[in-house]
């Protein structure tokens, strides 16, 4: 499976959503992964197919939102909230469909708390919260790019990542988006 989004992941409990299998563009899945601690269980699907998309929560509350989810490259902004069970269609994000592809998520957000930022389609700077019923426009990125991960909540987060392989961070300090530069070292 390629390009899925993983939520609320521990040794004990993970939920895998979404992906698609080569030729990827052909191959979406709505798939839903629950993983207890041993094995991994199919349970309920997403509701709408895509690949790219990012996601926050957990495995018995989380969110998944935007990603790419028909052929050719036709993002989305489409969120699903999951309750354990079911996924259920919720408001989508205001500028998803021209950032879903390659956004990336506050990974500690939760499913009524988190943010998206960046994305492709071309590349964007945009950042969007979530109160656990819309999404708000925040302020922009100060680096555009794609393919970006993330960690932390929606009032402190940490955007890092993404194409190219940039060596620095951006940090969300609750209202806006500020450069930090990240050093690496090498054993």
């Amino acid at each position: 499976m390629l390009a899925a989004t993983q939520l609320g992941h521990s040794n004990t409990a993970a939920l895998c959503v979404g992906g698609g299998t080569p030729p990827v563009t052909n191959n979406l899945n709505a798939n839903n992964e629950s993983w207890n601690g041993t094995n991994w269980t199919e349970v309920n699907d997403v509701n709408t197919a895509r690949r790219s998309a990012t996601g926050a929560g957990t495995p018995s509350a989380a969110l998944f939102f935007g990603g790419v989810a028909a052929n050719p490259e036709a993002t989305t902004g489409r969120t699903e909230l999951w309750n354990g069970t079911n996924w259920t269609e919720v408001n989508d994000m205001n500028r998803g469909p021209a950032q879903g592809n390659g956004l990336g998520g506050a990974g500690q957000g939760t499913s009524t708390a988190t943010l998206g930022f960046g994305g492709n389609s071309p590349t964007k700077k945009e950042t969007e919260s979530w109160n656990g019923t819309n999404w708000s426009n925040e302020n922009d990125m100060v680096i555009a790019r794609p393919g970006t991960t993330g960690t932390g909540t929606q009032a402190s987060a940490l955007n890092f990542g993404g194409e190219p392989f940039l060596t620095s961070a951006q940090e969300w300090n609750g209202t806006g988006l500020v450069t930090t530069t990240v050093t690496t070292t090498s054993d």
